[in-house]
């Protein structure tokens, strides 16, 4: 059995900086959604303690921060 391993880091400076995902969940869900896909993310709410699911259809900055995600719409 094999083990494949895959890294990777945006390369938008800004955009790294302020994610606490190593830019991951923006590089991929800003390519899916200019591809016309739709994007779902889970978000842990720690007041609730909770997970929610949120569907992403358009173009946004997701920015977290000790462990809140905030989005904006682009």
């Amino acid at each position: 059995m094999y083990t494949r391993v895959f890294a990777g880091r945006l390369k938008d400076r800004k955009k790294l900086i302020e994610s606490s995902s190593g830019g991951a969940f923006v590089a991929l869900s800003d390519y899916f959604i200019e591809k016309g896909y739709a994007v779902v993310a889970s978000i842990y709410d720690y007041d609730n303690n909770k997970l929610n699911f949120q569907l992403f259809l358009i173009k946004k900055i997701e920015i977290k921060r000790g462990g809140q995600s905030i989005f904006k719409v682009m």
